[in-house]
């Protein structure tokens, strides 16, 4: 895993199209590097402000990097899972994603909503039942 995800980030650097660069930040996510996937992902979301699943992508980097403490970075997150899920209702990663910052700053209320959406979207998810567990 570690070896496919240096390549990703190694073929995104001749020739960055969109999709080698989008990629190259889930990349540095696997290999545990939030700070450069979230800079990634903040110039895809900036030049594709439409893309459901890179507001996604931004709003698990922010989670990430919020793990390692990064200051504010539960409030970005939420911010753009709630983006992300506004612009695809059917995505269901992005209700994971918000589910999950809104737990962690302390909203029950919008957390369990996420959750419920999500469980609608995907009866039998993994994810749902995860979040309804914690």
């Amino acid at each position: 895993m570690r070896a496919a995800a240096a390549k990703a980030i190694a073929d995104a650097q001749p020739s960055p199209t969109f999709a080698k660069r989008r990629a190259a930040a889930a990349a540095h996510l696997v290999l545990g590097d939030a700070a450069a996937a979230v800079q990634a992902l903040e110039a895809l979301a900036r030049e594709m402000p439409s893309d459901a699943t890179v507001h996604n992508d931004l709003a698990a980097a922010y989670l990430a990097r919020a793990e390692e403490g990064g200051a504010g970075d539960y409030d970005r997150a939420l911010r753009v899972a709630v983006e992300a899920a506004r612009l695809n209702p059917q995505l269901a990663e992005a209700w994971f994603n918000r589910a999950v910052a809104a737990a962690a700053l302390g909203r029950s209320d919008e957390a369990a909503a996420a959750v419920r959406r999500l469980a609608e979207l995907e009866p039998t998810s993994a994810w749902a039942a995860l979040l309804r567990r914690s």
